[in-house]
């Protein structure tokens, strides 16, 4: 989807069942903990209220990754939107109107982020400073008819106050102003190329019953790889075109020579950047990257020749 003059690809993700009672709290926080870090936009939804027991739980899926986080930290907060959508709401009035509503779920949550009794406020703190925007909207209750075994589906059996109110959450929550924005753990926008890379190392992180913070820190530190490896690629795949545009022809000896110069620099560049995650693998990732730059090289470089003999 377009979005401030760019492509945005959207992946919808149903984590459901983190409070089923089914699960140990480590596989919850597990599943909490991967949707936070690779979600924009995250909606927790709850029943009837938010209570502090929802909080906690929160506070708890998200400070181990946090810790992880320590040293790698960003100016934004490192999470994306939270939203707390209440189901079954009980509590409009006949005739209230939409804004009403919507005010009244609003200060629900801001009763909740700023309580003064001891515990309660540090939690509130820290929810309030991990994400980027945390907001509740209570949709009431769809009608007696769903409720029924021989229910279909059928629009005629759910409330049109629910439907005003789904309708609205909608609108808001997808609205064009802030949707879509990319996937960002800590300030590193995940990008086509590498979402298949920063999934594994996540899961793999994740996957361990014993996940430490090292295994989490380790991929932060991939996905910061990827998105360096990913621009100087692109940045050397421009500088190609440029020193040798298609159906430019340039003579064959420049060519290799500016275009080994230009394989040295990119290398020292990548290997500059490699050097601040002291990382044990250090010389496997930059074999790759020459690896990549190089066949960028020869197939221009092939390329070039062609053009010249054609």
């Amino acid at each position: 989807l377009p979005h401030d003059g760019r492509n945005v690809a959207v992946l919808l993700m149903d984590t459901q069942g983190a409070w089923d009672g089914q699960m140990t709290k480590e596989q919850c926080a597990t599943i909490f903990g991967l949707t936070v870090l690779m979600a924009s936009k995250c909606i927790c939804n709850v029943q009837n209220m938010l209570t502090d027991d929802k909080f906690d739980a929160i506070d708890y899926f998200t400070s181990f990754a946090m810790a992880a986080c320590s040293g790698m930290r960003s100016e934004e907060a490192p999470f994306g939107h939270l939203e707390f959508v209440v189901r079954d709401w009980p509590w409009y009035e006949k005739g209230m109107q939409t804004e009403q509503c919507k005010e009244m779920s609003q200060k629900h949550l801001e009763k909740m982020l700023s309580s003064n009794l001891a515990g309660r406020k540090e939690t509130a703190d820290r929810i309030r400073e991990i994400f980027r925007k945390v907001s509740c909207f209570g949709l009431p209750h769809p009608g007696l008819g769903v409720l029924e075994p021989s229910f279909q589906g059928e629009f005629s059996e759910i409330g049109s106050d629910f439907f005003q109110l789904l309708d609205e959450f909608t609108r808001t929550f997808f609205d064009k102003g802030s949707f879509p924005l990319p996937s960002a753990p800590l300030g590193t926008e995940v990008t086509p190329s590498t979402f298949e890379n920063v999934i594994k190392n996540f899961v793999e992180a994740f996957s361990s019953s014993g996940t430490t913070t090292v295994q989490l820190r380790d991929a932060f530190v991939n996905i910061e790889i990827y998105k360096n490896r990913d621009l100087l690629m692109d940045a050397f795949g421009k500088a190609l075109k440029k020193l040798a545009p298609e159906s430019s022809p340039i003579d064959p000896e420049k060519f290799e020579a500016d275009g080994v110069r230009m394989i040295t620099e990119y290398m020292k560049e990548f290997e500059t950047k490699l050097r601040s995650f002291k990382l044990r693998n250090e010389a496997e990732q930059l074999e790759n990257f020459k690896m990549a730059i190089s066949g960028m090289y020869t197939k221009r470089k092939s390329d070039n020749d062609d053009e010249l003999n054609a």
